[in-house]
């Protein structure tokens, strides 16, 4: 898919950071068909696959909390699975390094 699309998905989503300002994907659909009209569905949702975009039932978003990262995958495991969950997940960790939750360090000892 083209660079340009993924750079326009987030100039728009950088004004929706949090789940609070969550944004319907039909609105993003009806921005990115301004620069190409036969632009669908399934490929805005290729195209954020690979972004750090979180989802909800209200829309698309910006992660901006631990939390709200940990949500999404809860969320998306539900619908796709652990092994899809982790992939997302770790692409918005290598963009937003400071959303991964503290590692957990296991006793040696019990």
């Amino acid at each position: 898919m083209s660079v340009f699309l993924r750079d326009q998905i987030m100039r728009v989503m950088q004004g929706h950071r949090g789940r609070a300002n969550a944004m319907p994907r039909k609105v993003l659909l009806a921005e990115l068909r301004l620069y190409r009209p036969s632009f669908t569905d399934r490929d805005c949702r290729e195209l954020y696959a690979g972004l750090p975009i979180c989802s909800c039932e209200d829309g698309l978003f910006l992660p901006q909390t631990v939390a709200e990262v940990q949500d999404f995958k809860a969320y998306i495991t539900k619908a796709w699975g652990p092994i899809q969950a982790h992939r997302r997940c770790a692409t918005i960790y290598s963009f937003y390094p400071q959303l991964a939750p503290p590692a957990e360090q296991l006793g040696l000892f019990l």
